[in-house]
């Protein structure tokens, strides 16, 4: 996946896919490390419980489907493999 990265303030920052928020359980107020290793920047969430203020309202845990996550990073990305392009039309 390639982005470019966009002035924020004196900074500059990405904007982070809904797809890839889902696959890694994060949104708006997650706490994340992030770490480089001097070539990548690594971001991972935080196993703990984030800062963000908790909802009022109890909703059901959102059940992520598999094979929409699949072709929604797809799409991101650029489009499937020409190998993948006929099983994921079913």
């Amino acid at each position: 996946m390639e982005k470019r990265l966009v002035e924020i303030g004196n900074s500059v920052g990405f904007i982070v896919d809904r797809a890839l928020c889902k696959l890694l359980r994060v949104t708006k107020g997650s706490v994340v490390d992030v770490s480089t290793d001097g070539r990548r920047i690594v971001i991972e969430p935080r196993d703990a419980p984030t800062t963000a203020t908790p909802k009022t309202t109890t909703k059901a845990p959102q059940t992520v489907n598999p094979r929409r996550l699949l072709r929604e990073l797809m799409y991101y990305c650029g489009g499937p493999p020409p190998e993948l392009h006929e099983q994921l039309q079913a």
